[in-house]
């Protein structure tokens, strides 16, 4: 409880890598994570399966190219047309 006029202080976290004390979620000095101990088992799960599933836009076009224009991606590699 705070008396009145007083203002409840922030919990200072502090950098497991250099000590230094942080007032976020991640180090002022070089970005780590703040949050205590390990990950959660569902933390962990959840991070595993979005690395797996991600899925950035160049191997979503690829997909597409390869599915509805056959023959294209062939013809743009041997015409040195490997980045857009």
């Amino acid at each position: 409880m705070t008396r009145a006029g007083e203002t409840a202080q922030p919990a200072v976290a502090i950098c497991g890598n250099c000590g230094s004390a942080a007032h976020g979620a991640y180090c002022p000095e070089y970005g780590q994570d703040t949050k205590p101990g390990p990950p959660t088992v569902a933390e962990y799960y959840r991070e595993l399966i979005a690395h797996f599933i991600h899925l950035d836009g160049k191997v979503l076009r690829t997909l597409v190219t390869l599915l509805f224009l056959p023959g294209k991606l062939p013809r743009d590699y041997l015409a040195n047309k490997r980045v857009r």
